[in-house]
């Protein structure tokens, strides 16, 4: 992995020197690329381009960038792998034959250069944000893979691109002025993160996943046109498939699918391993990349005390199964604390995925072996895994009938009982004991219904954790994609559309953007099998009952896996990689969350409602995930901003 930076200027404007500046946007994110730094400046210094380097494949000076093409018409600056680069290689054949060393980002530049940008971006498979000069034409283009993995940004200010791998880069800019971006804020604080296009700050966007954008220079001045490359939607909307003619058929093709996926992200120069919690997604991946290898892979995982939130017990048996050698830390509050007060630094905008925590903790433990680690990100969104889409449609057709006052008493009714004595509930009877986390469920399940009047409304309340009403000082109307159910498109069934929803925010600004900066600021690289182009091609074309069946998601994947590991060792509830969080804010962590939550450092927020959330939570009252926003956000700004 690396980290990218650069700017176009055509008119020569910048209010200090290019390469200075180039630098200080680099400095920020040199955890991104420790192993070497470098810039390109054309003659004018109306463009420059800034790498800093981790070393994946060939360590030597040859895989340093900025690289120029053999023909000198192309600069790049690559953040990234691309696994099928010797493929590419191959293809390119006789058109080519000076290499100057074996890295993809050669592959890449030289691929481009014979093919053009479009082909390019159809044939290359992997995970990526490039920027790419091209001098003969003087055009700029940014570009990010089908589904977000590697984060790419830009601004567009008075005639200038100044652009990015992370926000980070533009804090100290004499170029950028900060200012919270309200609309954004209001989003942050309903779904835990930033969605795209859009960052925190005002005038900065995110190039949006699947995506390429061009600059271009037109007597000076920059014509913009964003095109795009990977269509999910369009793959949603063609009709199902059935591969091999039987379900036989599906499973041993998606079986050849991922042994080559994995086998694909396994090459690299330095030591690999795996993440693996215990469950489906990631037990695959690692039983996988061990039939691969011809010795005991280093797998990875977190654990916690409570035990209704650890699964390494699981983690651990599936290690003995497959045969890895196997490291697992169990987190425990005094091991967090320490840690948790900086870990908003460690995003480059509010960002309050609470799972951050143990990601952060096990890239930490992974980095102490391996560079590279293989995830199970992805399964979950393609293969049908998350609880909402077993639950929404059914629980919708369960609640249409009942009005909205019944259905305000029946909540008020399971908020009388405390989270923590229905999750006791839960382990200690036998009908019970297969849900896990039974008393957070059912207060997060009974204030979803309340307001729902369709099955979206419904889908809606499930990704949205926590209530912004009230919460700023001036409101604003919060709008984004995934909340205007009269722009989505029209599935023939409802799983897939919030499948669908899910990868086309979810997946690439909340899970990706999780793994990328818990990975990179200890300079691990992380690869996702499950989004290979292949592989993710197949799983949305396959018909809806290889996905979600009798009550249980990711079907096919298990099917796969039972080839594998025995079922008996992943057989069980989904529990989801989460944390004691209400446990921690009402123990140890209470008097820094009172602090935190009310020092209101951006005074954006409404200083009255933050004290009444408080003095509910006091009381009860289950403002874990708002709470969490709220402190995510104050201590972002004041460290980012304010510092």
């Amino acid at each position: 992995m690396c980290g990218l930076v650069g700017f176009i200027d055509p008119n020569n404007t910048l209010k200090s020197d290019p390469k200075e500046m180039l630098k200080s946007m680099l400095h920020p994110i040199k955890n991104r690329g420790p192993d070497n730094y470098d810039f390109f400046l054309d003659k004018n210094k109306h463009v420059g381009l800034g790498h800093a380097r981790l070393s994946i494949q060939d360590l030597s000076l040859h895989g340093n960038q900025p690289m120029i093409s053999h023909n000198k018409r192309y600069v790049i600056a690559f953040n990234g792998e691309i696994y099928n680069h010797l493929v590419l290689r191959k293809s390119i054949g006789s058109k080519h034959l000076n290499w100057r060393g074996s890295s993809d980002t050669e592959t890449l530049i030289e691929y481009i250069s014979i093919f053009g940008i479009e082909k390019t971006l159809k044939d290359i498979k992997g995970m990526f944000a490039f920027a790419l000069w091209d001098l003969e034409y003087q055009v700029l283009y940014l570009a990010r893979d089908p589904f977000g993995e590697k984060p790419l940004c830009f601004l567009e200010n008075n005639n200038k691109i100044l652009f990015s791998s992370e926000l980070k880069s533009f804090f100290n800019l004499d170029e950028f002025k900060q200012e919270i971006d309200p609309i954004s804020l209001k989003l942050f604080l309903e779904f835990n993160y930033v969605p795209s296009p859009k960052t925190i700050l005002n005038g900065i966007s995110k190039v949006q996943p699947g995506t390429f954008i061009s600059f271009k220079f037109l007597e000076g001045k920059i014509n913009t046109k964003t095109r795009l490359y990977f269509d999910a939607e369009s793959m949603f909307l063609k009709p199902r498939v059935v591969h091999g003619g039987s379900e036989e058929g599906i499973i041993d093709n998606l079986d050849s699918l991922l042994n080559e996926a994995v086998s694909s992200q396994m090459i690299s120069d330095v030591p690999i391993g795996s993440l693996l919690s215990g469950g489906v997604d990631s037990s695959l991946i690692s039983a996988l990349m061990q039939n691969h290898s011809n010795c005991p892979i280093d797998t990875f995982t977190i654990g916690f005390e409570n035990s209704s939130y650890d699964e390494s017990v699981f983690a651990r048996e599936i290690s003995k199964v497959i045969g890895s050698n196997h490291h697992e830390l169990i987190l425990k509050p005094r091991d967090i604390i320490n840690k948790i007060l900086n870990i908003s630094s460690i995003w480059d905008e509010p960002f309050a995925d609470s799972s951050q925590v143990p990601s952060f903790f096990v890239m930490e433990l992974a980095k102490k072996n391996v560079t590279v680690a293989l995830s199970g990100d992805g399964g979950d969104e393609l293969f049908g895994g998350y609880n909402r889409y077993l639950l929404v449609k059914r629980l919708w057709n369960y609640i249409k009938f009942f009005p909205l006052p019944l259905r305000s008493s029946f909540a008020r009714l399971i908020s009388m009982f405390p989270a923590k004595y229905l999750n006791y509930l839960s382990i200690n009877f036998g009908a019970l004991k297969n849900v896990t986390q039974l008393g957070d469920k059912l207060h997060k399940t009974s204030n979803r219904i309340l307001k729902a009047k369709s099955a979206e409304d419904l889908y809606l309340s499930f990704i949205q954790e926590a209530s912004s009403d009230n919460l700023l000082r001036e409101d604003v109307i919060s709008d984004c994609y995934v909340k205007n159910p009269d722009i989505w498109p029209e599935f023939d069934n409802f799983e897939s559309l919030m499948m669908f929803l899910d990868i086309k925010t979810y997946l690439a600004d909340d899970i990706l953007t999780k793994v990328d900066r818990a990975s990179m600021i200890h300079s691990l690289e992380t690869r996702a099998p499950f989004l290979d182009k292949d592989v993710a091609e197949f799983a949305i074309s396959l018909p809806i009952e290889m996905k979600i069946r009798k009550g249980q998601g990711k079907y096919a994947l298990r099917k796969v896996l039972n080839k594998y590991v025995p079922e008996r060792y992943y057989n069980r509830p989904k529990m989801g990689f989460s944390i004691p969080l209400d446990e921690w804010l009402r123990g140890p962590l209470n008097s820094w969350c009172k602090e935190k939550v009310m020092l209101n450092p951006s005074n954006l927020l409404n200083n009255s409602r933050l004290e009444i959330i408080l003095n509910e939570y006091a009381d009860g009252v289950q403002h874990g995930s708002r709470l969490w926003n709220i402190l995510i956000f104050n201590t972002w700004y004041e460290e980012n901003i304010l510092n």
